[in-house]
């Protein structure tokens, strides 16, 4: 499935996650890595600090995989 993300981008740990996305540390994660890699590379800034983005994700709680291991350390998500 494919689901819409809003989120606020945490500041302080904009630098950290840029180096994971540049580094491979977030391709190589399995089973969603490469996708959430995809994602991020396709996504707006709308707002200071705020992104949007398309996820295809199939975890019976949508985006349950990737909210806990990447995207909460870095992102509160609105939607």
């Amino acid at each position: 499935m494919r689901y819409y993300v809003k989120a606020t981008m945490l500041k302080n740990k904009m630098g950290e996650f840029y180096q994971k996305l540049s580094d491979g540390t977030i391709a190589g994660q399995k089973p969603d890595g490469r996708e959430i890699v995809s994602s991020i590379r396709k996504a707006i800034l709308t707002k200071a600090l705020v992104v949007e983005w398309c996820e295809t994700c199939f975890c019976e709680t949508p985006l349950a995989h990737e909210r806990e291991t990447v995207y909460d350390q870095y992102f509160h998500i609105w939607k």
